[in-house]
């Protein structure tokens, strides 16, 4: 390699490598994540204790770099109702980063992911010279690993980087040539034949796909390629080298784990949870009590890889699409190197078998996750991108020889600088409002690719809520839900999803804007509504009434003998405003664009629900100022439809004090609950307390069903009311004072 080539590499590798070392801790995130509590507390008990038996010093160690909040999800694992307890992870990562971690802790954990990091990048350079000019190699190799969704996986205190490193060592050391003459001085180039000889390539090869296996058995697979490769240059016997090299270090690593903890992996064969630490100074787990001479049997929580799975076959197809240009998981967005070497593996020949064997492994490896997993195939709660995917990336790269034209990185490099570059300049999450691992989505860039409709509630982020008989879904950042009101952040286009069991073929939707001279724009497939609104407003907010014809879903999922429909509304405004209404009724630091109450279809705004019985509306006669008073309401739903008790336009019964003068008294607005959604012909009956007005005299107290933003039933019908007159004397406060 060039030595203008080498010093670049180099230079990069040592900043890139020792800049961790001066992260102050703790940065961002203030506390643990994820997996990272067993991980990290496994590598500090390896370098200092030699063992990963969890006790209360372990336990203490949080507080060395992590001592402001409580850590949560702190994996642990016993085989005898946690008298003996052990950290629940696969140990073989922390065991490599222990000397680090003993050093410098968690920034020393950080270096050492990235120092493997910068090997792959060495490794890819090295590999791609053998086809290309050095500093076209070195590029190409440095964009595919750092700009990509695989850099954030640096900060973490997790083996992805780990995985990625064995994986393409294995794959390095199996389709690099070996090089007749090294540039180096005699004693190297002596050292480095020798390293290069068959049989020691064969063994670590087999070696380092080992390790990688050991935290994820789909990465495995990767090996058929390595296999086709000795077999190819030196027949059975480069092929067993290679078993031999894998058997051996697999041995080795499972054996230590039994020296270790018992057992040969932390996923088999244990009891295992996520405990949450609040008090560093006792263990958070307490034994269980057991009968005498019990023995505990755990299945362990790989018994799921032994099973034939169950193909829903729209599921797979979607979320293959999904693991391709998905917006929190995509292959495109997030690994734009590796798709640029897979179109160049596609388009640029020379081919070879070992190469389509490579390629047809790695789809493998995405097929196993996706079917085996299609409930968690993107890599759990704490991913950027796809987590459980990450280890086997590397493989794209060694699909690739000539890089041709050699114009492509360029493409690489600018499709990275818009879709990667939030995630490798803020890798740990941008510091923004409902800050999460994903907030780099939020650009525009992002929003071109579709939202993972089978990972509903399983992106950090977003929140939703049942509002009728449809499911609202968005992002927390522009979309909260409050008290059947939907809140939308202004000045912005917020994209939320609606889930429905039927077709929806009309959506009323009653809009309430309080910003002056806004434009609320609202879109449903098919049907797009732009509403103005006055400047300035009377009273400080405007209210419209619109109805969408939704043509079509954007989306159908079969659901066993039924079909979700998934509808993407739009809801675009021009400006925002912080409206004037007390902070129980707003969402906080929410500049509303605009609020939506859906009120259901045209059938149901005009529901002839206003017809009512009453049978009793009791209270006392007398009762005394400012006291709790119960009262036991009676009614029937004497009309042709249900009273439904969710959504914008569910049916409550309002109460309120009226005095001698017929004045109502404050506060408005007061309200019961009904039970349940109450069908026509049937009766109810509520007990509720309400509060007696402060002033003695005679009161009238009034109870009158209401349909909530559409109509109080005495609008509609007679007899809607139902009243009782009640006397408020004065309290032993009001008494002692006059006295």
């Amino acid at each position: 390699m060039q030595r203008r080539v080498i010093y670049s590499l180099l230079a990069l590798t040592l900043f890139l490598v020792l800049f961790p070392l001066a992260i102050p801790k703790p940065g961002l995130p203030v506390s643990l994540k994820a997996d990272e509590p067993a991980y990290y507390l496994a590598a500090l008990s390896l370098a200092r204790d030699r063992d990963l038996r969890v006790q209360v010093k372990d336990i203490r160690r949080l507080n060395e770099e992590f001592p402001y909040i409580d850590t949560h999800n702190l994996i642990l694992m016993s085989d005898d109702g946690w008298r003996h307890v052990y950290f629940g992870k696969p140990y073989i990562y922390s065991l490599f980063a222990a000397p680090f971690a003993g050093l410098f802790g968690a920034d020393g954990m950080v270096a050492f992911n990235m120092l493997m990091m910068m090997g792959l990048v060495w490794m890819g350079a090295s590999y791609l010279r053998q086809y290309n000019s050095d500093g076209l190699a070195a590029v190409h190799s440095a964009g595919f690993f750092l700009l990509s969704g695989s850099f954030p996986y640096v900060f973490w205190l997790h083996p992805e980087i780990f995985n990625m490193f064995g994986v393409g060592a294995a794959l390095y050391l199996a389709f690099r040539q070996p090089d007749p003459e090294p540039e180096m001085p005699g004693f190297w180039r002596s050292l480095l034949r020798r390293l290069d000889s068959p049989t020691l390539r064969a063994l670590l090869s087999g070696g380092c796909l080992a390790l990688a296996t050991y935290n994820k058995p789909m990465l495995g697979i990767l090996g058929f390629a390595c296999l086709v490769i000795f077999w190819r240059r030196d027949g059975f016997k480069g092929a067993l080298r290679w078993l031999v090299g894998a058997a051996v270090v697999m041995a080795l690593v499972a054996g230590a784990s039994i020296a270790f903890t018992g057992h040969a992996s932390a996923y088999l064969g244990v009891q295992r949870q996520g405990v949450n630490v609040h008090d560093t100074n006792s263990m958070p787990v307490s034994p269980e009590p057991l009968a005498s001479g019990a023995v505990v049997h755990h299945q362990g929580s790989w018994s799921w890889m032994f099973r034939l799975p169950t193909i829903d076959w729209s599921e797979l197809a979607e979320n293959s699409g999904y693991f391709l240009w998905g917006r929190h998981t995509g292959l495109i967005p997030y690994q734009p190197f590796a798709v640029l070497s897979l179109l160049i593996f596609l388009f640029v020949r020379p081919h070879s078998v070992e190469r389509w064997t490579l390629f047809a492994a790695t789809g493998l490896v995405a097929l196993t996750f996706l079917i085996w997993i299609p409930f968690n195939w993107h890599g759990g709660g704490g991913f950027v991108g796809n987590r459980y995917f990450v280890g086997a990336v590397p493989a794209f790269l060694f699909l690739v020889t000539t890089v041709r034209p050699r114009w492509m990185p360029l493409l690489g490099y600018a499709a990275a600088g818009v879709l990667v570059g939030p995630m490798v300049f803020t890798p740990l999450g941008a510091p923004v409002a409902y800050p999460t691992l994903q907030s780099h989505v939020r650009g525009w860039p992002f929003s071109l690719f579709p939202l993972e409709l089978t990972l509903e509630g399983k992106i950090p982020g977003y929140r939703g809520a049942i509002e009728g008989d449809l499911y609202f879904w968005g992002r927390k950042d522009v979309f909260e839900p409050k008290g059947g009101a939907m809140w939308f952040f202004g000045g912005a286009r917020v994209e939320v999803w609606v889930k429905s069991y039927r077709p929806v073929h009309e959506a009323v939707f009653q809009v309430v804007d309080f910003a002056p001279g806004n434009r609320v724009t609202l879109e449903l497939p098919g049907d797009r509504q732009v509403l103005g609104f006055p400047d300035p407003l009377p009273g400080g907010r405007a209210n419209e009434r619109v109805t969408l014809h939704p043509t079509h879903a954007n989306h159908v999922k079969p659901e066993g003998r039924h079909e979700i429909y998934y509808y993407r509304l739009i809801v675009s405004t021009l400006r925002g405003h912080r409206p004037p209404l007390p902070p129980n009724q707003v969402p906080g630091d929410f500049s509303a664009g605009a609020v939506l109450y859906y009120l259901g279809d045209s059938q149901k705004v005009h529901a002839d629900v206003y017809e009512v019985e009453w049978g009793e509306c009791g209270v006392a006669d007398h009762v005394k100022a400012d006291a709790a008073v119960p009262v036991r309401l009676v009614l029937t739903n004497a009309s042709s439809s249900v009273w439904p008790v969710r959504g914008a336009t569910r049916v409550r019964i309002g109460w309120r004090w009226i005095d001698a003068r017929g004045q109502s008294l404050p506060p408005p607005g007061e309200r019961f609950e009904l039970p349940h959604d109450v069908r026509p012909g049937q009766s109810i009956e509520l007990n509720k307390m309400v509060t007696a007005p402060g002033v003695p005299g005679t009161y009238r107290l009034q109870f009158e069903p209401v349909y909530e933003r559409i109509a109080w039933f005495g609008t509609r019908t007679k007899n809607a009311v139902c009243s009782a007159t009640v006397e408020v004397t004065r309290n032993e406060k009001q008494v002692a004072s006059s006295e």
